[in-house]
């Protein structure tokens, strides 16, 4: 595919060779100012809806109102971030993404972009992706599955559709979340009691989910919790906790440079306070929430009203 006219990649291009040059700068930390820069790791949360109510999810995606958001909104999002970085591995995340039934598209689009070397697909292995859409996978080995087989919910499916998706010869592979023995840590719940925030930076300093710098819904965060934990534990976020794609910008310039400050210069988020980050003690992974404990949970959070 002919890759189209980006008018960052020639002003960065020009930048990183011809004025160095020009000028005959040999100064590597002047002449790192002019490199386009590369994000290593980046997750993209499509939304919230999913087929499991998981108790202890660190994204709260059980008591989040249960859509995908809007395909348009999260395209144009990307498109920015295109112009001005690469990203060397860009996670989709849900809820559970197999529900949603455009995910061929934007991955589709996603790669048309040619800022993304490499997708992952986050799954918790209860839906087998549709034959169109394995067909998809065959012919981009650049994507990948990941699945997350939790003990007694989705164990059985989720070695099923590894050995499947094996055999089919896709990149599949399983998960063993954070800490890599299976386990969940737990983050902490709803009614989670703030913490100092001296506490909160040593939970940040000493969490693996720091380097998760996660894009929902048109706001960046730290985290994949950092979107949600501020409506569902009904905190303020601190000024610059968050950076909004929603936010009015007098050019590209000004993105580009708010955007590039808040991915690379990383700080502690109001949300820190709010939860034990990976120092949490261990829990069984994707333990399920009963009917009517979830009801009450919902209820709380006052997003939507439970249907009888």
């Amino acid at each position: 595919m002919k890759k189209k006219f980006n008018f960052f990649d020639f002003y960065f291009y020009y930048l990183k060779l011809i004025l160095p040059r020009f000028f005959q700068i040999k100064n590597p930390k002047i002449i790192n100012l002019f490199k386009r820069k590369t994000i290593e790791f980046m997750v993209h949360i499509v939304g919230q809806k999913c087929n499991l109510k998981c108790k202890d999810c660190c994204n709260f995606t059980p008591l989040m109102p249960q859509i995908f958001y809007s395909y348009e909104n999260q395209i144009n999002n990307l498109k920015k971030i295109s112009q001005c970085v690469n990203i060397e591995l860009l996670q989709i995340q849900g809820g559970e993404p197999l529900l949603w039934d455009k995910l061929e598209d934007f991955l589709k689009d996603i790669l048309a972009m040619n800022f993304v070397k490499n997708i992952q697909i986050a799954t918790n292995g209860t839906k087998k992706p549709s034959p169109s859409f394995i067909k998809f996978l065959k012919l981009h080995n650049q994507i990948t599955i990941r699945i997350s087989p939790y003990p007694g919910v989705s164990d059985k499916q989720g070695n099923k559709l590894y050995e499947e998706l094996t055999l089919e010869r896709i990149n599949v592979g399983k998960h063993l979340f954070a800490n890599a023995s299976g386990d969940w840590s737990y983050l902490g719940g709803p009614d989670f009691k703030e913490l100092s925030p001296k506490e909160g930076i040593y939970n940040f300093n000493n969490c693996v989910f720091r380097k998760c710098l996660t894009l929902e819904d048109g706001i960046l965060a730290r985290c994949s919790r950092g979107p949600t934990a501020y409506q569902v534990q009904k905190f303020e976020p601190y000024k610059n906790d968050l950076f909004s794609f929603k936010e009015i910008f007098k050019n590209d310039y000004e993105f580009t440079k708010k955007f590039l400050g808040y991915v690379f210069n990383p700080q502690p988020m109001r949300a820190c306070n709010f939860c034990n980050g990976t120092n949490g003690e261990p829990i069984v992974a994707g333990k399920q929430f009963r009917k009517k404990e979830w009801e009450e949970s919902f209820k709380a959070v006052n997003f939507l009203k439970i249907k009888s």
